[in-house]
């Protein structure tokens, strides 16, 4: 796998095999057994699960011996290995991770009516006038813009509270913005996107190789 991937997966409704719990530290297992609804429980699980399973591949080691770490506004890392940088991202049914040489960013948010007055309080003027100069298309400009604002915090290694710090449009490096099915996902790094290679996996697929 190229060091530069983006991975995919999106949930079913199906049962959690009991064998993904193999991936998870003592404290996680706690963390796990506090979440109610099912898809936030697979969120959760699988995310780590995939996180764990194709980073030791990426670094030819033992999942066991991947450290995490946080920074001081909370932005994971991998303690013992600098050269391998990931973001994490959910909504709903779908997963995004990211893995790179370089710092990267990303975020996904699935297409679906939200509250586009609050873009008042974290968007630009500039944003704002993109998202409510076409009622028609303000809901999904809205998403548009969410996703990249929230792919460059992670980038950065900031909090929500930066998001009305800058507008997208001022940015200078790579912000990538696509359509997964009814989601939207935007990436924030230095590199090209044909510098990526992506990886879409169904839950089938993916307890095939993670089991």
């Amino acid at each position: 796998m190229n060091i530069n991937s983006i991975i995919i997966l999106e949930i079913e409704e199906t049962t959690i095999p009991e064998i993904l719990f193999l991936y998870l530290s003592e404290t996680e297992k706690q963390d796990f057994v506090k979440i109610a609804s099912l898809n936030r429980q697979k969120q959760f699980l699988y995310s780590k699960v995939l996180l764990k399973k194709i980073a030791s591949k990426l670094l030819n080691i033992d999942f066991k011996e991947l450290s995490i770490a946080k920074d001081k506004n909370g932005k994971p890392f991998f303690a013992d290995y600098n050269e391998l940088y990931f973001s994490l991202t959910h909504s709903k049914n779908m997963i995004v991770l990211a893995f790179s040489d370089e710092v990267i960013g990303i975020d996904v948010e699935k297409n679906e009516i939200r509250n586009v007055k609050i873009a008042k309080r974290f968007f630009s003027k500039a944003e704002q006038n993109y998202i409510y100069q076409n009622q028609d298309l303000a809901n999904q400009r809205f998403l548009e813009i969410w996703t990249k604002k929230e792919a460059y915090i992670k980038y950065l290694g900031e909090s929500v509270a930066y998001l009305n710090k800058f507008c997208v449009f001022d940015l200078k490096e790579n912000l990538f913005f696509s359509e997964e099915k009814n989601y939207f996902l935007s990436i924030y790094t230095k590199k090209q996107k044909t510098d990526f290679n992506f990886y879409r996996l169904s839950e089938t697929k993916f307890l095939e190789v993670c089991s």
